[in-house]
């Protein structure tokens, strides 16, 4: 069976943000340091897992007034970190060097769980660990180069998917996210029928859906902390891409799959 060793170095590398995180904390409430000195520190962690992220950190709070606007953030949500793909040194030398660089020693980790009733109990590990109470990543989506132009399988608009036959694509994947059978289904188990049909019509099914999540992200103030889009899901299903290729297969057969209105 395959095994990640890097999965294990990200846990680490999570906890150990946690862990200069709660010393900013406490640098800022003892009064006895300042912003710079809480940021230097932040920047210092950063620097030796992305060098390159710490310093368009650096550039971009050039003034104590940016500065203390990030340690805030920092303090009352987490401490994020980018790590690009296929980076090289994140190993076992890398954590070694933060382990003893900043002193992260193993601790017990505590979360909150719901039981199947709804009550909520605390849980505590039983042996200390170097993973932190919550770890949350974002994959980038690594473009290959393609001939610049479009191919689609039919007249909704479906990219056609690369191959030795059809390669007439853009030069960045049409569709963002690619799930499986199984995939969409234990999706649907864990989230639900709305929260996974709103996923595969904002990230991939519905061309509207989609572009109305791009302005988003572009144009929104913090990006990063968006619930929702202005769309409401009959919307999201109306304009599924993949739901009118069933429509459509389903039609051949003098099938209309259209649903009629309440009391009609």
């Amino acid at each position: 069976m395959p095994w990640n060793p890097s999965q294990w170095y990200e846990q680490f590398i999570n906890f150990g943000a946690e862990i200069i995180r709660t010393r900013i904390i406490n640098m800022m409430n003892s009064g006895e340091h300042t912003v710079d000195e809480a940021f230097n520190l932040m920047i210092s962690y950063i620097a030796d897992i992305s060098p390159k992220y710490a310093e368009l950190i650096v550039a971009s709070h050039s003034s104590v007034a940016k500065k203390k606007e990030l340690i805030k953030e920092v303090m009352e949500d987490c401490m994020y970190i980018n790590v690009v793909p296929f980076q090289k040194g994140i190993n076992e030398q890398l954590i070694e060097k933060l382990r003893e660089k900043y002193d992260i020693r193993k601790t017990r980790v505590s979360f909150n769980h719901t039981r199947s009733d709804g009550t909520k109990i605390r849980v505590t590990s039983k042996d200390p660990m170097m993973i932190g109470y919550e770890y949350w990543y974002l994959l980038y989506k690594v473009p290959h180069m393609r001939c610049p132009g479009v191919g689609f399988v039919n007249q909704f608009g479906t990219p056609v998917k690369p191959s030795s036959g059809a390669k007439v694509q853009y030069p960045f994947a049409r569709v963002p996210i690619r799930m499986g059978e199984d995939e969409i289904r234990n999706l649907t188990m864990v989230a639900g029928p709305e929260t996974s049909t709103r996923v595969l019509g904002e990230y991939a099914n519905n061309t509207d859906a989609v572009n109305c999540l791009t302005k988003h992200l572009l144009t929104d103030p913090e990006p990063g902390k968006l619930k929702s889009i202005e769309m409401p899901l009959s919307e999201i299903i109306e304009g599924n891409k993949m739901v009118n290729v069933q429509k459509h297969i389903i039609g051949a057969f003098g099938v209309d799959l259209t649903p009629k209105e309440e009391g009609k």
